[in-house]
Order: C-alpha cells, then sequence, then structure tokens
C-alpha cells in the first residue's frame, strides 16, 4: 500500500516523501518527462445504402412466356461499424409494406412467386454479390430468383464492415412468368431495401 508523509522542516520548506517500491522521491525531483497527457478521438458510427440503376427493371412480354434478368440495381453498403451490418427487403408495391403483388393498371394483380411455369403469373427477385464482403442470403428457388419477402427479410450481410469509403456492393434482378390467360396491361411491383446495423439502427 503506498503512504504519503507529510514532514514539516525547520526552513519552512514543504516537502512530500512518496514511497514507491522501496524508493524514496521528493517532489524537486519531479520533471516533464514524468508528466503524461491522454489524447481520445471518437469516431461516429456511419452507415448508408445507395442504389444505382444499370438497366430498368422493365420488360414487355407476351402470355406463356418467361424473362429473367430484368433490369439491374447496384445496391452499395458504406459502412463502418465494425459489428457489421444487414441488409432487408421487403415488398412495398402501391408503396404498402408486404404487398408483393404486381398491380396493373387495368385493376388485375398477380403474386411474387419463384418465376416458375404453370397456371399463376408469378415474379420473383435475386441477389447476386458484386464486390466487397457483403454476403447475399437469398439466392435460391428457380434460376436462383425468389419470392419477394412479405415481410422484413435479411437478403445479405457483412460480419465486419470498417471501410465506410469504398463499400460493398450487391445486384438485384427480376424474373417473370406470366400464364396463357394474364389479360394485357402494365404491372408494376415495388421493394423496399434498407440497411440496418448494431451501431445506429436502421437506415
Amino acid at each position: 500500500m503506498l503512504k504519503e508523509k507529510l514532514i514539516y522542516l525547520p526552513v519552512g520548506v514543504l516537502a512530500i516523501l512518496t514511497a514507491v517500491s522501496g524508493v524514496l522521491l521528493t517532489s524537486d525531483e519531479t520533471n516533464a518527462e514524468t508528466q503524461s497527457a491522454t489524447g481520445k478521438i471518437t469516431v461516429e458510427t456511419a452507415c448508408t445504402l445507395s442504389g444505382t440503376v444499370g438497366s430498368a427493371h422493365t420488360a414487355t412480354m407476351l402470355n406463356g412466356t418467361y424473362q429473367q434478368g430484368i433490369g439491374a440495381t447496384t445496391l452499395t453498403a458504406n459502412c463502418n461499424d465494425e459489428n457489421g451490418y444487414s441488409i432487408y427487403a421487403i415488398g412495398f408495391s402501391n408503396d404498402t409494406f408486404g404487398n408483393t403483388n404486381m398491380i396493373g393498371t387495368n385493376g388485375l394483380t398477380f403474386p411474387t412467386g419463384t418465376a416458375t411455369s404453370g397456371d399463376t403469373s408469378n415474379w420473383a427477385m435475386r441477389v447476386s454479390a458484386v464486390s466487397g464482403n457483403t454476403t447475399p442470403t437469398i439466392q435460391n428457388g428457380f434460376g436462383n430468383y425468389s419470392a419477394v419477402p412479405t415481410d422484413y427479410t435479411m437478403i445479405a450481410s457483412e460480419e465486419n464492415a470498417t471501410d465506410g469509403t469504398n463499400g460493398s456492393s450487391i445486384q438485384t434482378t427480376y424474373a417473370v412468368y406470366l400464364s396463357g390467360g394474364q389479360g394485357a396491361g402494365t404491372y408494376t411491383g415495388k421493394v423496399k431495401y434498407s440497411l440496418v446495423h448494431p451501431g445506429g439502427g436502421a437506415i
């Protein structure tokens, strides 16, 4: 245990004698080299998700046909959260969370699926890696296409994200199958993507 002793000297000078590991130091032996200062900086957690449309997600099709690779949008996540991040997707047709229908101007609709042939028209999405360390988690179904999720579903993730400049990218495309009885018209479906990371919640 360290003990401090105060000794009053006859000349009126106050000296502090401190015992440290058996070595006796006096105040006049202290110099600038024995002093230290602590520096501290704080790096804010910052993550963004941006999209670049390489080709529009539009197609003109005939009844009874299948088409894949409709459009290509690259989603880039720039994130410096060392705990990583996840990208989620949900159907957002008519700006309604969970709506996964293709909605026609003629009032007709058709649902999401895996874009397989049959009696019902359906459409699907696919996610593939482009650059960086983001790993897609939704690559299954016919032709690697999957149904558009009705609830927020993780489609890609990165375990350790420290690159807030270059980031990592994934690409989304769509596929559609139209049954022989599908009515003519223009149909629109929408998917909403969100980035979530432990250091800052939803983006």
